[in-house]
């Protein structure tokens, strides 16, 4: 199971067995639920998704090769895009950024070791471009005005180490009235200490 994140109304987005729902977060009542794919093999879930200012939602799957990147509509109509580039496990949530972008980290791609960091066109997912941290495992970005900060752990006994990481992008902070990843206070962004 994914983490929870929050939308513009304060309902709660989640993800299990290969379904996102939204839920309202006093009852508990299910608004919509969406199967990500048809068929047997549905993706395990385990970072929490990310939410747009338009409550659109970002999530990464866990299927090793067949992990895939997608985006949902806000209403749970339909899927906006789907990326097939990443092809390897997604942990950490995604990060999006006030430049058009969403980050995402991932584990290696295939035939490769360590952990990739990827930027995606949030309007179509296309790939701009993917790095190489050179670690085993990430934590989730995280953008401030220097651009996009990245922890990773490195192997015990391998030539990868652990760090920390600054990567310079376009982006300067997160995108405008996103409601999710939430950050200076409650779910609302309301700067509360």
């Amino acid at each position: 199971m994914s983490g929870a994140a929050f939308d513009s109304n304060g309902n709660i987005v989640i993800a299990l067995a290969g379904v996102v729902r939204k839920m309202n977060a006093t009852t508990g009542i299910v608004i919509w639920s969406y199967a990500i794919e048809d068929g047997p093999d549905q993706p395990e879930f385990k970072a929490a998704p990310v939410i747009d200012n338009e409550d659109n939602i970002y999530i990464g799957t866990k299927m090793n090769e067949l992990s895939r990147f997608y985006a949902l509509k806000a209403d749970g109509s339909e899927i906006l895009w789907r990326s097939d580039y990443i092809q390897a496990d997604i942990y950490p949530s995604a990060a999006i950024g006030n430049d058009g972008n969403i980050y995402v980290a991932s584990e290696g791609l295939p035939g490769g070791f360590g952990t990739n960091l990827h930027a995606l066109d949030i309007e179509t997912g296309a790939i701009v471009w993917t790095i190489d941290i050179g670690s085993i495992n990430a934590s989730s970005p995280v953008i401030g005005p220097e651009g996009l900060y990245i922890g990773s752990l490195g192997a015990p006994g391998e030539a990868l180490k652990s760090g920390f990481y600054l990567v310079d992008i376009e982006a300067d902070g997160y995108q405008v009235n996103a409601p999710w990843p939430c950050y200076r206070g409650a779910h609302t962004n309301s700067g509360r200490q």
